[in-house]
């Protein structure tokens, strides 16, 4: 994953008064490794730098105050994305798009309710995601779109899934709002007035060009462990042959669907899981390329579009039709 957020972590300690050295020194890494822009780390060395960094600290909202201490171009052509588009809305779609290129452990999936739009921040194979990823990642989402947008304004809902402080004093500073704590999902919910308002620094060139530069880098970005790349991409090339490719995959891979099935669960994934990611990123590529919603259904695995529809409105919160008004405005 990108070093950004443990940049960010190590730089907030030091503000703080703490010596991070020793941190550094624990993952194997130089300071002047970690500063470069295109840094990465394994997610354990980063996973281990927030608990060293939790330790030392003894600051119980340190990954809200490393949201606030993360430069604004540090996570770059997301960052640029998410400030260049038509609409505050149109950027974070693109980030919930290309989140992987950050930290491919998570997923944004955009959710459009009747008065707001909900982004919920989640693991795409069902696990539970740590307190302090939710917190720095729905912080600094909030710090972002608060600094996009002219007019004041609050979220209608931030969320998380864990328990909550002994003082959210430092939740209610940062988001403007109190949160819920023990929720079902993380989520930071925004006003349509603000989803669909114009950034500062709007530019729709700009943007076109970041899109399609951050699709290169997703498209290069690593998938997972090795078992989960072959699977993802063994679905993609049997995608079409039915409704369900379990038996396809499993043959292609040279195993049984149940051995298939222990594999994947001894990694804390599911095929259907892995089968849906793969179906919504493929409709929605071809969403964009205008291609018929008849044949995205077929193309996607589906005998039915209105199938299609039902799971498609199940991963967007939308529908296929919806989506692509908004792809083309």
């Amino acid at each position: 994953m990108l070093a950004v957020a443990t940049r960010a972590l190590l730089d907030a300690c030091e503000r703080l008064g703490h010596d991070v050295e020793p941190v550094v020194a624990s993952l194997g890494l130089s300071r002047a490794a970690l500063a470069e822009p295109d840094a990465r780390l394994s997610v354990a060395a980063a996973d281990a730098a927030w608990v060293a960094c939790s330790a030392v600290a003894r600051d119980p909202d340190l990954a809200l105050h490393a949201a606030e201490l993360v430069p604004e171009s540090a996570f770059r052509v997301l960052d640029y994305l998410a400030t260049t588009g038509v609409t505050v809305g149109a950027g974070l779609e693109r980030v919930a798009d290309y989140f992987r290129i950050v930290d491919p452990r998570g997923e944004l999936v955009v959710r459009p309710r009747v008065d707001d739009v909900a982004l919920v921040f989640r693991s795409p194979a069902g696990l539970p995601v740590p307190a302090p990823a939710q917190q720095f990642t729905l912080g600094l989402l909030w710090l972002r779109v608060r600094a996009a947008v002219e007019a004041p304004w609050s979220p209608t809902e931030v969320a998380f899934t864990h328990a909550p402080p002994s003082d959210p004093t430092e939740h209610r500073r940062v988001f403007g709002v109190p949160p819920r704590f023990e929720a079902e999902e993380a989520v930071l919910a925004l006003p349509r007035a603000v989803w669909d308002a114009a950034p500062r620094r709007a530019d729709r060139a700009l943007f076109a060009v970041l899109d399609q530069h951050a699709r290169m880098l997703a498209a290069a970005t690593p998938q997972g462990s090795p078992l989960a790349e072959q699977v993802r991409r063994a679905i993609e090339e049997t995608l079409v042959d039915g409704a369900a490719p379990l038996a396809s995959v499993a043959r292609r891979l040279a195993t049984s669907e149940r051995s298939l099935q222990r594999a994947l669960e001894a990694e804390g994934l599911t095929f259907l899981e892995m089968l849906d990611a793969v179906r919504r990123s493929r409709a929605e590529a071809l969403l964009r390329a205008g291609v018929s919603l008849v044949e995205i259904s077929y193309l996607v695995g589906f005998s039915e579009q209105s199938a299609f529809t039902r799971a498609f409105k199940r991963w967007t919160g939308t529908t296929p039709r919806e989506a692509r008004k908004r792809l083309a405005t």
